[in-house]
């Protein structure tokens, strides 16, 4: 595992304990509220286009996981997207 997907799976372990902690919204309240904030910060970084692109990629990766396709997997759904653009932190 890369050392950014590292980093990307212990802060979606943050965000999940986080969530889970939050009890005065219901599940579906919460991936609202997630879902929005990823699509405010994606645009702020690389605008809606991209991120709606990106939104696509997830949506897609997401259909071959339910599906039982063995190379479906979010470690690389950032693989061939140009992140010359994209703030480096």
């Amino acid at each position: 595992m890369t050392e950014i997907n590292l980093s990307m799976n212990n802060f979606y372990d943050e965000v999940k304990v986080i969530t889970k902690e939050k009890t005065n919204l219901n599940m579906t309240q919460k991936a609202v509220v997630l879902f929005r904030v990823a699509l405010e910060l994606g645009a702020e970084e690389i605008g809606f286009e991209k991120t709606m692109h990106l939104v696509s990629k997830l949506m897609t990766c997401t259909l071959g996981i339910m599906a039982g396709d063995k190379d479906s997997s979010f470690d690389n759904v950032l693989e061939d997207m140009n992140t010359s653009d994209m703030s480096q932190h």
